[in-house]
């Protein structure tokens, strides 16, 4: 506020010591009183507007009423005004300018068709007088941002970095847009164009995002580390989350609270400290729940590893149920073999995919056999599951038909716990012994 009213002071002062041409004059005092409105004075507004209605033909007067229209936000009569401004101006580079700002007003009160007929009268200008062509192409910009068509804003962004090479600011506009777009080597090309001298922490931390997305991971950390060393608080959160990733927490929590203490510090920062955190009290929870999960599993290993040190039974039942039929056991030597036989329905699943409800239930036998070598009271082998008798068409129930098995005879003889595809572990369960007379498999004899 300050400066507008300082700007105020420097006009009156100009106009008081000038010997200039009065309409120059009146352009300098429209002038003064524009900033005399945007400083706060709102009086000025009407003195502006009476000056106006005396000095039709003075483009300065009437750019200035319209810069006070936009100040109040009145994009529409803003825009009139500018081009009003426009057709008077004495010089090309005036009216481009002016059109410019006609432009940017029909943008922000989205009055498109006022923005396009104000650009193509801008092209015209400019094609006659070879001047302002910088300023057509930043209007395009604007214009074409405004209405999201991304390709065409960045083509304009291009011609304008072509136009000047060495405008880091107008580079550093244009790779963002690129990245934005996910073009990301095209955003890379762009960062690496801005000279290492004027390159701030902005500029390599959008350098390390983009060296991310482009799998360079050490570049990635590199450019981060320059943005850090530039208190580049977004950047140390970018690097935290590096850190994070990989698994250093501590680097990464540590980054993050060297971040805090930098001034208007990013937003992520908090962010990413938070996922922290968090992630240490996952981790904690997953560890416990894994931990639980396998001290089971090292019981049962511990059983089978007890089981093996201890004599095989005298004798065994002969047949035991199983989780879906009888057993029957049958020994010879070391080879222990269990065969049954059981029948399931196998179209309920067929008819739940294909939404009939109506079709009819068909049923197929299955034959399972566990075989495997006797070792004190463990049984190492597997267990096969097949379809008896013919295939049904067309089911969609399918049973693997061979997995690894462990079984384990428990004390008393009475129960047999399995354990299949133990190295995965997969399912568990126990058979039962199915107590009739006297009938038995005489394990010793078979053994010796």
């Amino acid at each position: 506020m300050d400066k507008d009213y300082r700007a105020v002071d420097v006009i009156k002062a100009a106009i008081a010591a000038s010997e200039m041409p009065a309409e120059e004059k009146t352009g300098l005092h429209a002038q003064e009183l524009y900033f005399s409105i945007f400083a706060g004075r709102g009086e000025a507004f009407n003195e502006l507007q009476r000056l106006f209605k005396t000095s039709l033909d003075n483009s300065v007067v009437i750019s200035s009423l319209a810069r006070a229209h936009r100040h109040y936000q009145e994009h529409n009569k803003a825009a009139a005004m500018f081009e009003q401004a426009s057709e008077i101006a004495s010089s090309k580079i005036a009216k481009v300018e002016f059109l410019g700002d006609a432009i940017s007003n029909h943008v922000l009160a989205e009055r498109w068709q006022g923005a396009l007929a104000a650009l193509d009268m801008m092209r015209r200008v400019v094609s006659e007088s070879g001047e302002g062509r910088e300023i057509l192409l930043e209007s395009l910009r604007e214009y074409y941002e405004a209405r999201k068509i991304g390709d065409l804003s960045i083509a304009a962004l291009e011609s304008l970095a072509e136009q000047n090479p060495g405008d880091g600011t107008r580079r550093f506009q244009l790779a963002l847009a690129h990245s934005e777009c996910k073009r990301h080597d095209v955003a890379l090309y762009h960062y690496l164009k801005i000279e290492h001298e004027i390159r701030d922490g902005g500029n390599w931390n959008n350098l390390g995002v983009e060296y991310h997305w482009l799998d360079l991971p050490a570049k990635s950390v590199a450019a981060y580390q320059k943005a850090v060393d530039q208190s580049e608080t977004l950047a140390m959160a970018n690097l935290a989350r590096n850190y994070k990733a990989k698994g250093f927490l501590k680097e990464a929590e540590d980054l993050c609270r060297k971040a805090l203490e930098v001034p208007n510090c990013n937003q992520d920062v908090g962010q990413v400290l938070s996922e922290v955190q968090s992630t240490l009290e996952q981790e904690g929870k997953s560890e416990a729940e894994l931990v639980k999960k396998a001290k089971p599993k090292s019981e049962f290993f511990r059983v089978i590893g007890n089981a093996l040190v201890q004599e095989t039974p005298t004798r065994i039942a002969k047949r035991w149920q199983g989780p879906n039929c009888i057993l029957t056991v049958e020994i010879e030597g070391k080879s222990f073999v269990a065969k049954g036989s059981y029948t399931l329905a196998d179209s309920a699943l067929a008819s739940m995919f294909s939404g009939n409800r109506q079709q009819q239930t068909t049923y197929s036998d299955y034959e399972v056999t566990y075989e495997g070598t006797i070792s004190g009271r463990v049984i190492q082998g597997q267990v096969t599951n097949n379809r008896a008798g013919e295939i049904v068409a067309n089911s969609l129930l399918t049973i693997p038909k061979s997995k690894n098995v462990t079984l384990v005879i428990r004390e008393g003889d009475n129960q047999i716990g399995v354990s299949e595809s133990p190295e995965v572990d997969g399912r568990r369960y126990t058979l039962d012994a199915i107590q009739e007379s006297s009938e038995g498999v005489a394990a010793s004899a078979l053994l010796r």
